[in-house]
C-alpha cells in the first residue's frame, strides 16, 4: 500500500487508526499522520468525578507493555516539551500522577516520552476541567506495541465500566480563558461515580459481555479495600461464563493496595494472553494474594445490564463493581512478506543496458506490513524503496545500469525488511551474465564501425602513461590491458579504425 486506503471494517489506514480527528466530550484527540510501527498507544481514558477522586484534580496514567510488564521509568510530557519528561516518569508499577494546581487552568495535554525505546511519538491526550463546584480528574491507560497495525483500540470504549458512560462527562461551549462551560452534562445521576462498599468475601467478581471488535482482554482496574491502612495485593483472572467458569489465560498480581489511598489499582496481561469472543459473557475474578477476605466498592444501583457483581458465590444483580476492564482488537497473525518472483536470470551484451524489471511485495499475514527495500549492487536500483501493505500487492521497479560491467557473471541481491514480520528479511536475487560484444572493442557507440566519432570519445578518455582511467564510460579506451589510456592504447585504436559505415574487425586490438 503506497497510498492510503481505509479498511472500514477495522477503521484502519496506512497512517493507522489515529488518522481521524475524534472529539469525545471534553477530550480532543488530534489528527496525526504516524505510520504503523512501535509506539505508545492511548487505549483508555475517562473523566472521573470528585466523589471518586476525593475533590482532587489529577491525571493518572497507567502504562503497560505488550508483553504484560509495567511501563516503569517512562516519561510523561506534553506537546511543547516532546523531548523532556516535564511531568516526571512512571514508577515501578508503570503509574504516574499529575496534580494540576492552578484552579484557573482548564486544560493540559499529555503524551508519552520514552527515549529508551525506539518508538514513534505517542498521540496527545487533552485534559480539560470546566469551572464547576466539583473538581474532575482523568484516568488514562497507555499500551506500548511493537506493531500498532495489529492492535485496534478505536474508539477506546472499555469492555466493561461500572456506569457505562462512554469515556467521560460531556462538556461543550468551553471558554478557554475563563474555563466556563455553557453546557455541562454529568453522567447518569449527579453522583454517578459514587462508591458503595459491598459485602466482605474471599473473592469478588463482575460478569460482563465482550463488545464487538474486542478479542483480547489486556488490563483491569478495581477499587479494593480492607481496614484503613491495610496493605495487600490482589490476583486477577478472567473466567468464562461466570465466576466459577473455566479460567481464560493466566492469573496476574497487582501492586500493593493501600486502603487509605483510595485509587484504582491496575493489573495487566500480555496482549495475546486472554483471548475472548465478542458477544459472550466473562467474569473479572479478584482474590487477595494472601487468601484472606476483602471488600470491593460497587455502584448504588444496577447500572450495567450486561452482568452483575458477585460477593463470592452470592450474585448481586442490584449492583455492579467499581471496576474497568479494557480490551483491544488484536490480529494474532503477524505480517508476512510475500514477494514475487524471488529471482531473475538475465543476459545482456557487453556495453549495453538491461531493460527494467519489476517484482511485487505483499502482506500475506495479518496487520500492516511496513517494509523497506535495499540492494547491494551499484548497477541496479529499486523504486519505491519503501511501502506498506495490508494485503494488496505493490509493484517495485528494478532499474539497471549495466553498460560499464565487464564480461562475465554478476549477482545483485535486493533485500526486503519489515520489523515485526514473521519472515523478515526476504530477498530477490538478480543473476546477470554480461556476454561478449560482437563489435570492435573501441566501438564506443556501438554501431559496428570505428570512425571519427569513436576517436573523439577515445581522446576524451586519454590520460597518458601511468595515470589510471577509472571512468566506466572509458572502459573501451583501455585496449592494452592496463589501467591507463596512453600511446599504447592509441596504437591499438589505429589498428581498429575502419571509417564510417565500414564494419570493424572485432579482433582488431588483439
Amino acid at each position: 500500500m503506497i497510498a492510503c486506503a481505509e479498511d472500514r471494517s477495522r477503521r484502519r489506514c496506512v497512517s493507522h487508526w489515529w488518522a481521524t480527528r475524534v472529539v469525545v466530550g471534553a477530550v480532543l484527540l488530534p489528527a496525526a499522520s504516524l505510520q504503523a510501527g512501535p509506539r505508545w498507544m492511548l487505549i483508555y481514558y475517562r473523566q472521573t468525578g470528585n466523589i471518586e477522586n476525593a475533590d482532587r484534580r489529577t491525571i493518572e496514567s497507567h502504562l503497560f507493555r505488550e508483553n504484560g510488564t509495567k511501563g516503569a521509568g517512562v516519561g510523561v510530557t506534553n506537546q511543547a516539551n516532546a523531548g523532556f519528561a516535564i511531568f516526571g516518569s512512571t514508577d515501578v508499577n508503570g503509574w504516574n500522577r499529575i496534580n494540576p494546581l492552578d484552579p484557573n487552568n482548564c486544560g493540559y495535554d499529555i503524551r508519552i516520552y520514552d527515549p529508551s525505546t525506539p518508538t514513534q511519538q505517542s498521540p496527545n491526550f487533552y485534559w480539560q476541567n470546566p469551572a464547576q463546584p466539583r473538581f474532575y480528574s482523568y484516568v488514562t491507560q497507555w499500551l506500548y506495541v511493537s506493531d500498532d497495525s495489529r492492535v485496534n483500540t478505536y474508539p477506546q470504549t472499555p469492555v466493561y465500566h461500572y456506569d457505562q458512560v462512554n469515556g467521560i462527562n460531556q462538556v461543550s461551549g468551553l471558554n478557554p480563558q475563563t474555563c466556563v462551560a455553557t453546557t455541562f452534562t454529568e453522567p447518569p445521576g449527579v453522583w454517578s461515580d459514587q462508591k458503595v462498599m459491598t459485602t466482605w468475601s474471599t473473592y469478588q467478581a463482575q460478569t460482563f459481555v465482550v463488545p464487538a471488535g474486542i478479542n483480547r482482554i489486556i488490563s483491569a482496574q478495581a477499587f479494593l479495600t480492607r481496614t484503613d491502612g491495610a496493605h495487600f495485593t490482589y490476583r486477577a483472572s478472567i473466567r468464562q461464563g461466570s465466576p466459577t467458569g473455566p479460567q481464560v489465560g493466566p492469573t496476574v498480581t497487582s501492586r500493593d493496595v493501600v486502603s487509605v489511598e483510595f485509587k484504582e489499582v491496575a493489573v495487566c496481561w500480555a496482549i495475546n494472553d486472554v483471548a475472548v469472543i465478542a458477544g459472550q459473557t466473562y467474569a473479572l475474578y479478584l482474590e487477595a494474594a494472601d487468601g484472606g477476605g476483602f471488600n470491593v466498592y460497587g455502584t448504588n444501583a444496577d447500572n450495567y445490564t450486561g452482568g452483575s457483581l458477585y460477593n463470592g458465590p452470592t450474585p448481586r444483580p442490584d449492583q455492579d463493581m467499581l471496576a474497568v476492564v479494557v480490551g483491544v482488537g488484536y490480529d494474532v497473525t503477524p505480517p508476512t512478506i510475500s514477494r514475487s518472483p524471488a529471482s531473475f536470470t538475465r543476459n545482456v551484451m557487453e556495453g549495453s543496458n538491461l531493460p527494467n524489471d519489476s517484482f511485487t511485495v505483499a502482506n500475506s499475514g495479518g496487520g500492516l506490513l511496513d517494509y523497506t527495500i535495499s540492494d547491494n549492487a551499484n548497477w541496479l536500483s529499486v523504486n519505491p524503496a519503501a511501502g506498506t501493505s495490508a494485503g494488496e500487492s505493490d509493484t517495485i521497479t528494478i532499474s539497471y545500469n549495466t553498460s560499464s560491467l565487464a564480461e562475465g557473471p554478476h549477482t545483485g541481491t535486493i533485500t526486503i525488511e519489515a520489523p515485526g514480520a514473521a519472515n523478515t528479511p526476504q530477498t530477490v536475487v538478480v543473476n546477470l551474465t554480461v556476454q561478449p560484444s560482437p563489435w570492435a572493442p573501441c566501438d564506443f557507440e556501438p554501431d559496428g564501425d570505428v570512425d571519427q566519432a569513436d576517436f573523439g570519445r577515445f581522446q576524451a578518455c586519454y590520460t597518458g602513461n601511468g595515470e589510471p582511467q577509472n571512468d566506466p564510460a572509458c572502459r573501451r579506451a583501455r585496449l592494452d590491458g592496463d589501467e591507463d589510456v596512453d600511446l599504447n592504447d592509441f596504437g591499438k585504436f589505429q589498428l581498429c579504425v575502419s571509417g564510417p559505415n565500414v564494419a570493424a574487425d572485432p579482433n582488431c586490438a588483439e
